[in-house]
């Protein structure tokens, strides 16, 4: 309806799988390289589809049979937007209450209610405004809640420590600030644009 549209209407339907489904698909693209499955997308008539922007690339490579930056998981998506808020406290305000209320009300990592084993958390954030929403904190709880890895198209913080906690992380670039007074949640589990590619919620990352 007219009202529903003014509001705000999602128009991509997004589809929701069994965890018995995704660990099947899992199952299925452990082991082919990155290329191999390009291959086989081009062989079936899917040239191009799911080819990520080369600008998105690992923060950290591991060069030695085990391959530990390499994943391969369900994507659980997220959106983060430039905030339109006072970008910092009231006069007199605590930092510490008006970080945290922006953390909890306006930028939440709601998406970690939903993560699983075998998940991939698929940030689509933004460059330009230092956004990093992504660390060396909240990566090990998104990990502890299942998660093999991260893709985002922004930035993250404390690579190096991600590289020490051999967390899989694919991004755009580094970047140093925290959410508050710079990013909000726009929306879980909705189609994302990562590196030119819409991804669902449900695909194989």
């Amino acid at each position: 309806t007219k009202e529903q549209v003014g509001k705000g209407y999602n128009y991509l339907e997004t589809q929701v799988y069994s965890q018995e489904e995704n660990l099947k698909l899992i199952q299925l693209f452990t082991g082919p390289n990155v290329a191999d499955v390009s291959d086989a997308m081009d062989f079936v008539g899917l040239p191009n589809t799911g080819l990520v922007d080369p600008a998105i690339h690992p923060a950290w490579v591991d060069p030695t049979p085990a391959r530990k930056h390499y994943m391969v998981g369900i994507a659980v998506t997220c959106r983060y937007l430039p905030t339109q808020r006072v970008n910092r406290p009231e006069p007199g305000e605590d930092f510490g209450k008006w970080s945290g209320r922006f953390y909890s009300v306006y930028s939440p990592e709601t998406f970690t209610s939903v993560l699983f084993k075998g998940a991939v958390v698929v940030r689509d954030g933004f460059l330009g405004k230092e956004d990093s929403g992504i660390g060396s904190n909240n990566i090990l709880a998104w990990v502890e809640a299942g998660a093999v890895g991260v893709l985002t198209n922004a930035t993250s913080r404390d690579v190096d420590e991600i590289m020490y906690q051999k967390v899989p992380l694919y991004y755009h670039s580094p970047g140093r600030g925290f959410r508050p007074g710079r990013s909000e949640l726009e929306s879980v589990n909705r189609p994302v644009n990562i590196g030119g590619v819409t991804v669902f919620p449900g695909d194989v990352i």
